[in-house]
């Protein structure tokens, strides 16, 4: 049978025309990230730069004066057909270590207060944007958490704080309802107040045998809180501030306390402890 060669260029030439305006695919997940542009303004928090990134992600940096700089806000763009949700945190969250701007290097140590929380911060406005932040992880570059800093990501599901940081401030993962495993470096040395308060898919954790001092109503509305492992041979006291006249108060679900066999009879005798001498279990 004798092809029609004509006819089988023209439909060669359709496919790729079809092909060639189709819309161009999304940037491959392992694709590697860059820094396309920086934009600083002053506000009332001082020098504020906006990064945007090749992932659609836009970070909003508050400079410091020795070539570091602290986070204080976090966008990425979410195409939902709402132009009023269209920025939005969003996913599972890599903290750039650095970045540069006007020919400086500068290393992100710090994430400021709400940075990740429900309220969007840019370098003009402040306005509400629900958290649907899923996973953050942070790098050692960072050796400061300021308070609230993610307050109320209600999407947050887990956290894995670096060896570099030293503690968790007041309130930190308040009302994140949705954090099921946070992982905590044994370097770290306190717990600030009502740091996990209303965390309410809690159901274990753990305190590194570094940890020295616990802030009042840890775990304050963690409903679901059954297991806490506390490592510290020496029992952990009161955080700075400590304002309540008391021991420590935990959640009426607790349901047992492991500490370390050899100082447990020091955690039934403490008198931050003593109250929970009953759920105690030594542990190795």
């Amino acid at each position: 049978m004798k092809r029609n060669t004509p006819f089988f260029i023209l439909l060669s030439l359709l496919v790729c025309l079809v092909g060639c305006n189709k819309d161009p695919q999304p940037t491959p997940p392992d694709s590697p990230v860059t820094l396309l542009s920086t934009t600083e303004r002053n506000n009332s928090n001082g020098r504020v730069v906006e990064a945007c990134y090749s992932d659609s992600t836009r970070w909003y940096f508050r400079l410091l004066s020795d070539s570091t700089a602290e986070v204080t806000s976090y966008r990425l763009f979410y195409d939902d057909g709402d132009d009023s949700q269209a920025w939005v945190y969003r996913g599972e969250v890599t903290i750039p270590e650095q970045f540069e701007h006007q020919g400086t290097t500068y290393k992100v140590n710090a994430i400021g207060s709400y940075a990740f929380g429900a309220y969007l911060e840019t370098m003009t406005s402040t306005w509400y944007a629900p958290s649907l932040v899923t996973a953050v992880t942070i790098p050692n570059t960072v050796t400061s958490i300021q308070e609230c800093a993610f307050l109320a990501c209600a999407s947050l599901e887990s956290v894995n704080i670096p060896n570099t940081v030293l503690s968790i401030p007041n309130n930190c993962f308040a009302d994140c309802q949705k954090l099921q495993s946070v992982t905590l470096p044994n370097t770290l040395l306190s717990i600030g107040d009502q740091a996990f308060v209303d965390c309410l898919s809690l159901v274990s954790f753990e305190i590194p045998e570094s940890v020295c001092q616990l802030g009042f109503a840890l775990f304050e509305g963690c409903t679901a809180l059954k297991t806490l492992t506390c490592r510290p041979t020496t029992p952990p006291g009161k955080y700075e501030g400590w304002y309540y006249e008391g021991p420590f108060l935990f959640p009426e679900s607790l349901e047992s306390i492991a500490v370390p066999s050899a100082a447990l009879d020091a955690y039934k005798n403490d008198a931050n402890w003593s109250p929970y001498a009953g759920l105690m279990v030594g542990i190795n």
